[in-house]
């Protein structure tokens, strides 16, 4: 059967006016006194006392001469910053390398043992690896990183530092700013363009192949109803 409702009772409404007292609220006052940011000057003073003092040369940053000019957009760039560890001598030590490739071909197994997700290495060079062939006084020691990965042809591997430092040998200002370790745009473009045509080769991403794409095509799933192609902006 079908059961009818019954209308529900609705009170009359409060034409009274509402209580506009106002109530005493207590507020958390702000301290007559803010002592000043010095964390960062104590942390200059805590790297400057060692050299000043202890003539202590070493630090986690090393500065070198640039053999080559036109490096960098500065005129002025005729030495640029590195960080130590850049110079490690990990980076030439073949055993080390291949165990590091061996976990992380484990670990792309393991991403890719549902048979759908794809499995990518970008291996991003130190600037020490890709400037080392500028330096007035090149390193010692020359990073195999990309070799010992290179080696295992079933590693889903993009590596970069032989292309940055061509790029860098053909011209190409600024792939790392001159006192920093992270790229600049010209830099950030590269790897975005070598992981899209990586991608592409992987089917991942159609469209991807041309030597310098700036947009990709996202590959739809048939009879899925999201076939209309997204367009991604790879850089």
């Amino acid at each position: 059967g079908v059961t009818t409702l019954r209308p529900l009772a609705v009170e009359p409404l409060n034409r009274q006016p509402l209580n506009r007292q106002p109530r005493p609220l207590e507020r958390a006052r702000a301290q007559a006194w803010n002592p000043p940011p010095v964390g960062h000057a104590l942390d200059l003073l805590v790297k400057a006392l060692p050299r000043a003092l202890l003539n202590v040369t070493s630090g986690p940053v090393e500065e070198r001469s640039l053999a080559y000019a036109g490096l960098f957009s500065s005129a002025a760039a005729t030495t640029t910053l590195f960080r130590t560890e850049d110079f490690q001598p990990w980076r030439t030590d073949h055993r080390l390398l291949e165990e590091r490739r061996a976990g992380l071909h484990a670990i792309q197994d393991a991403v890719e043992a549902n048979g759908v997700t794809r499995f990518l290495l970008l291996i991003a060079p130190d600037k020490g690896t890709v400037y080392a062939d500028f330096l007035l006084d090149p390193p010692p020691r020359r990073s195999a990183v990309d070799e010992v990965m290179a080696a295992d042809p079933t590693l889903q591997a993009v590596p970069l530092a032989a292309g940055l430092t061509a790029l860098a040998a053909g011209g190409v200002r600024d792939l790392y700013a001159p006192n920093g370790s992270r790229w600049g745009l010209e830099g950030q473009l590269y790897a975005a363009r070598t992981v899209a045509r990586k991608l592409g080769r992987l089917g991942v991403l159609s469209g991807a192949t041309d030597p310098s794409p700036d947009v990709a095509i996202l590959p739809c799933r048939s009879g899925k109803g999201d076939c209309t192609p997204t367009r991604t902006q790879t850089d």
